[in-house]
């Protein structure tokens, strides 16, 4: 035979895929392969291994078996490679059997037969595994294969783990999917395996995809397909669930350690494998729940794990709270099981408020990944125009954290692996800005960063804008109050140097009130060493926030502010309906801003205007003075606003001072010199009033004289006629009683 090199190099990708049905002498291979090939023949198409692999030697098995090693590896890499040919042209899924490992001469020794062209071309591994007992019965009861050597159970549990062991970490190591499967009963192993071929054939990130947007459509309904479409919701909350939403992990409890041998769980040994968190990883984790069992046992498992599976009860009472808004919905997005979650939502009267988008087993086709977590937020950033907020805690979920519109890394006390600790502050030093929701109480967090500074459910935005109370935020007793407000009140002073009184008392509002309210950012900037950075604080989401400046006499003070907070966005608005939706999409804050603050009606408008487009968004009310009757507790704005959730004034002063400037005293006349104008303005009114009076009164006089003059000639002529009537009627009477006299 040539001594020739063999070229075991990686085939190049190819479809629709090779399936490998693998087991040990006696573990039903041929049988599985017939019975699959009278059901799926239009699908796939099967080879018998050996017979592939001689017909490619062209020689005998015996033949075959006494060649040198070098002649066996050429044999079976050609028979692999004809297989991958045939299913390309063919455009079928092959589906061949074959062997791992064989016995050597020493019988109790198993040598790999696995070459470099089986890790190129194979794309699953289906693993026949049979009770060691079962398997000495089948193969002393074979009496068709003769050429079989009866062995002990045990040393046939031997072969068949090592060859589990040995193709597991074969599979991991080359991207290929493994599945081991019980043929105890081979008519239940016939319906599993079926079931995988089947979703196997169809099995792709892209369809995956395709099947996200589904499930979320028959969630949320279609997407609004324009800008003046009325949105499903305002927010969406987005959990992960193991280790989030619950302490538990339900991979875990579903995949424990099979035998104290093991080193860790089998989700473990996969993630921690060169598969890492890749689309292929999540395919081989939902491989593993195939291997469980039909579909009663595999549900009467989920069963049993949703049992010990408890949410917190902070978020059990948040996503009740949700119930009583149409404003905000809340999904369960995991790559673990939806049919555990389902049921652990049921037990704990959640199902109605919370659904779930999670895996399946692989022969039900569906998978969830990382990526897909971050496509399902964008999505619904995107497609539905909600702002969103992701409660994520490990390194799965650090796409979707890191596309959310906020982010809350959820913290139970649980110490995280080093390669999640890991990851996440990776993720912060690439941006990512999360809040820590601690769920075991203060010093409980294993990051202790202030990158990510702790919140506590009660503060979260959301919810303090659906029911939070009306608050005020002043300075009026403080040294830098008086003095930024002396020239703002000083009579004499107008124009630009008013304007940028006004400008400077905005800056202060923005770093001493506003900041407070909001918040703080870290975030790394060049150190004047050079090579070396130190800590920068901005306000939290700057790039989300809009300042509105109430036109005119806010746009100052609005200027100030944003002078302070030169990230966010910036809009004038001269009325409430000036302010789009667009104005606020994607966005954590509105910033309203006006230089005085008097009975609070407009201030007021402009708030509930808000409100009805973006429910859940923070609102905080900026002013230089504020009238006490307007903004003190019980206050006309607080009873104005009620049902609008929380509202903020900050004002640089409070003032009891009920004065309202008119004309030549109003602060955006004083603000831009148009007092003269104002002035002229109102004199011209006053004297068109005093004109008004005055012809309205010569008018009323001179009417008043001409409709007398006409009622006295009217009432003349009534009088006249009513009198003479009245003397006729007397005149004629006496003559008709004289004459009787006279003829007397």
């Amino acid at each position: 035979m040539s001594n020739q090199a063999v070229n075991t190099s990686p085939l190049s990708t190819h479809e629709p895929g090779v399936v490998g049905i693998y087991g040990v002498s006696g573990s039903g291979k041929s049988t599985i392969k017939t019975n699959l090939s009278q059901a799926l023949a239009q699908e796939f198409i099967f080879y018998e291994g050996t017979e592939v692999l001689l017909k490619a030697v062209k020689r005998d098995l015996q033949a075959f078996k006494n060649s040198d090693e070098q002649t066996r590896l050429q044999g079976r890499t050609q028979a692999i490679r004809n297989i991958v040919q045939s299913s390309t042209e063919s455009g079928k899924v092959a589906v061949v059997t074959g062997h791992f490992a064989l016995p050597s001469k020493q019988e109790s020794i198993f040598h790999e037969i696995w070459t470099p062209a089986d890790e190129a071309s194979y794309n699953l591994i289906v693993y026949l595994e049979v009770s060691p007992d079962h398997l000495a019965k089948r193969i002393n009861q074979d009496e068709n294969r003769g050429d079989r050597k009866v062995r002990d159970p045990e040393q046939l549990r031997d072969w068949q783990e090592q060859e589990i062991h040995g193709l597991r970490a074969k599979c991991y190591s080359n991207n290929i999917l493994f599945v081991s499967v019980n043929n105890d009963d081979p008519s239940a192993a016939k319906i599993t395996i079926e079931k995988i071929l089947k979703a196997f054939s169809r099995h792709s990130e892209k369809k995956q995809s395709a099947q996200l947007l589904s499930k979320l459509e028959s969630i949320f309904g279609p997407a609004p397909q324009k800008k003046e479409d009325p949105k499903p919701h305002d927010a969406v909350l987005v959990f992960d669930g193991d280790k989030t939403l619950a302490s538990q992990d339900t991979g875990e409890l579903m995949l424990p350690k099979t035998n104290t041998s093991d080193q860790a769980t089998p989700l473990k040994q996969l993630f921690s494998s060169d598969l890492g968190y890749s689309f292929a990883a999540w395919s081989q984790a939902a491989l593993l729940y195939d291997a469980l069992g039909d579909d009663a046992a595999f549900d009467k498992q989920c069963e049993d794990v949703a049992v010990q599976v408890n949410i917190h009860p902070v978020f059990v009472e948040m996503l009740k709270s949700t119930r009583d808004t149409k404003h905000v919905r809340a999904i369960v997005v995991t790559c673990g099981l939806q049919r555990v979650w389902n049921k652990v939502l049921e037990k704990a009267g959640l199902s109605d408020v919370l659904r779930v988008v999670g895996s399946g087993r692989f022969s039900e086709g569906f998978v969830v990944t990382p990526e897909a977590k971050k496509q399902v937020v964008e999505r619904l950033q995107k497609g539905y125009r909600q702002y969103v907020w992701v409660f994520g805690d490990s390194e799965s979920d650090l796409p979707m954290l890191q596309a959310a519109d906020d982010a809350i890394l959820v913290v139970d006390g649980q110490k995280r692996s080093q390669s999640t600790q890991d990851k996440i502050r990776a993720a912060l030093s690439d941006g990512l800005r999360p809040r820590q929701l601690l769920m075991s109480g203060p010093g409980s967090s294993w990051l202790k960063d202030t990158r990510a500074p702790v919140i506590y459910m009660n503060n979260l935005e959301f919810r303090k804008a659906l029911s939070g109370d009306f608050h005020l935020m002043h300075t009026s007793d403080t040294s830098a109050c008086k003095l930024l407000a002396t020239p703002m009140r000083d009579a004499s002073i107008s124009s630009a140097t008013l304007r940028k009184a006004h400008q400077n008392a905005g800056e202060y509002i923005a770093r001493e009130l506003i900041a407070k309210k909001i918040g703080l950012q870290q975030y790394d900037t060049d150190h004047v060493q050079e090579g070396k950075t130190t800590d920068g604080w901005r306000l939290f989401h700057e790039n989300k926030i809009t300042i509105i400046a109430l036109m005119r006499g806010g746009e100052p003070m609005a200027l100030g502010v944003s002078e302070v907070f030169p990230q966010a966005m910036f809009l004038h608005a001269k009325k409430a309906t000036n302010v789009l939706p667009e104005h606020l999409h994607g966005q954590s804050t509105v910033i309203l801003v006006d230089s005085v603050i008097n009975g609070g009606g407009t201030a007021v408008e402009y708030v509930k205007r808000v409100r009805g487009l973006r429910p859940t968004i923070q609102v905080v009310v900026v002013t230089g003075v504020a009238q006490k009757d307007a903004v003190k507790e019980k206050g006309k704005m607080e009873e104005q606003l009620k049902g609008c959730g929380e509202v903020t004034v900050v004002a640089l002063r409070v003032s009891e001072n009920s004065y309202q400037g008119k004309g030549g005293t109003d602060t955006g006349a004083r603000l831009f010199n148009t007092t003269e104008l104002e002035k002229g303005r109102e004199d011209g009114q006053q004297d068109g009033q005093q004109d008004g009076q005055e012809d309205g009164q010569e008018d009323g006089q001179e009417d008043g004289q001409e409709d007398g003059q006409k009622d006295g000639q009217e009432d003349g002529q009534e009088d006249g006629q009513k009198d003479g009537q009245e003397h006729g009627q007397e005149h004629g009477q006496q003559e008709v009683v004289a004459q009787p006299g006279s003829a007397a």
